[in-house]
């Protein structure tokens, strides 16, 4: 419901693409995407938003991106760009979101883990996966 959102945010912040050393056509940042094509990257996944429990208007739902770096301190660069993104949710994503009929109003953190990986056959990449929960609500007729 909100990963377009939050996608088009994310692909479009000059700061991080830099870091990825991606370009306006590409800028390393990949949807659901399996295979790794170049390091470093980013692919983000969005789960299901959640169906309101307490209020009919209210929902939750998790976006995770998996980081591919060449070095432990691309990987954290990365990761604390993201942090710095959603930690000003307001000001990132509500003037694109309330076009939509969405509001944010919650974004949390809820997992950061790392290891090594192997995603190309001659090349071993730091690998890391950051999640936020985010908390919003959607106007009823939209």
């Amino acid at each position: 419901m909100i990963e377009e959102i939050i996608y088009s945010t994310v692909k479009s912040d000059s700061a991080l693409r830099e870091i990825l050393g991606g370009t306006s056509k590409d800028s390393r940042i990949y949807p659901n995407v399996a295979q790794v094509k170049s390091i470093p990257c980013v692919i983000y996944y969005a789960s299901a938003p959640t169906n309101p429990i307490t209020e009919r208007w209210a929902y939750q739902q998790n976006i995770s991106f998996e980081i591919y770096a060449k070095t432990l301190s691309q990987s954290l660069a990365i990761q604390n760009r993201l942090y710095e993104i959603f930690n000003k949710y307001d000001e990132y994503f509500n003037s694109a979101a309330l076009f939509s009929g969405i509001i944010i109003t919650e974004c949390h953190a809820v997992n950061a883990q790392v290891s090594n990986n192997f995603p190309l056959e001659n090349e071993q990449a730091v690998h890391s996966v950051v999640s936020f929960d985010f908390k919003f609500t959607k106007e009823n007729n939209q």
